[in-house]
């Protein structure tokens, strides 16, 4: 037993760099990225500095998400260049995305994205549907959210960052 202890310790601290990178590091501002648009335009995280800036991820098919990407269109609307308000879709193809998006009426009213491989997802350490994290003008993470938010708590959380 005593040896199996030490060999996970003795494993830990030669492999501390992978472990952290994998499965400990969170990100404590908004993680580069390079995503396309819907018009297949390629967005880096750089034309989104200045102001605060709250990113979503999402699925196709997460009911959820249909009501959380509902309400930021409407704050996105409502809080006009104040705010920059990110649509992440992980994982579904155009097709499927544009489809969701354009049947709730917020394909031309959000920043929408899409990120096949879930790379961005991965590298916010994302497990759950929806995912949303909050960041200040200068990308500095302040709060995050793992899973469904009601209209309210969407709104105290953006006021913390505005």
């Amino acid at each position: 037993m005593i040896l199996l202890v030490f060999a996970g310790v003795w494993f830990l601290y030669q492999n501390w760099d992978w472990v952290n990178a994998n499965f400990l590091h969170v990100y404590k501002t908004v993680p580069d990225f390079r995503l396309k648009d819907y018009l297949d335009r390629y967005h880096e995280r750089s034309e989104f500095s200045g102001r605060p800036t709250v990113i979503h991820s999402w699925e196709a098919d997460c009911s959820q998400c249909a009501d959380e990407l509902r309400d930021l269109a409407s704050l996105q609307e409502e809080l006009g260049d104040k705010i920059y308000i990110l649509a992440v879709n992980r994982g579904n193809s155009f097709s499927a995305a544009k489809n969701f998006t354009d049947r709730l009426g917020v394909s031309h009213r959000l920043f929408i994205f899409l990120d096949p491989q879930s790379l961005f997802y991965k590298a916010i350490g994302g497990t759950h549907m929806p995912e949303t994290i909050f960041a200040d003008a200068e990308g500095k993470i302040i709060d995050r959210k793992k899973g469904h938010m009601q209209l309210n708590e969407i709104r105290q959380r953006i006021e913390r960052i505005l």
